[in-house]
């Protein structure tokens, strides 16, 4: 009985330590607009992998990327699915995110951060996506229409 209880608990700790995804959380500015603008990235594994799909998640007013990051549990979704996450911050200028369809300021700044993406991980820019929450919802609708 004393072994198998022993061997139970080593295949337990053996499961529980190799079923362990690892990824990497990278906090990252770049220049868009005049301004640097921030965003916080999760990938999946112990390196950026190229040619990865590529998911922006825009929070509401009030909010922040690593706000979001925590709350929506993306992380582990991208780990399990092998793609990279991004969870971008608004402007500090107090306005949250422009998301009027005439509003191009943060349309800009994402497609910067695609760029950027683009040139140092060299993701699969057909697989671009984008979720958001309240007004971070409105900055996707934005998206859709300006940088489908």
């Amino acid at each position: 009985m004393k072994h198998s209880r022993r061997y139970f608990i080593m295949l337990f700790l053996c499961l529980f330590f190799t079923s362990k995804t690892f990824g990497i959380d990278i906090t990252q500015s770049i220049t868009s607009g005049g301004k640097s603008r921030s965003f916080v990235f999760h990938a999946p594994g112990t390196a950026v992998a190229q040619n990865l799909p590529l998911l922006f998640v825009f929070h509401g007013d009030g909010g922040s990327g690593s706000g979001i990051k925590s709350a929506t549990g993306f992380d582990a979704i991208a780990d399990a699915n092998n793609f990279i996450v991004v969870y971008p911050n608004a402007d500090n200028d107090g306005n949250g995110w422009n998301r009027a369809i005439d509003q191009l300021k943060d349309i800009n700044f994402t497609s910067d951060m695609i760029d950027y993406f683009c040139s140092a991980y060299h993701i699969n820019a057909q697989k671009i996506y984008a979720s958001g929450h309240s007004a971070g919802g409105f900055m996707t609708y934005n998206l859709a229409v300006n940088l489908a």
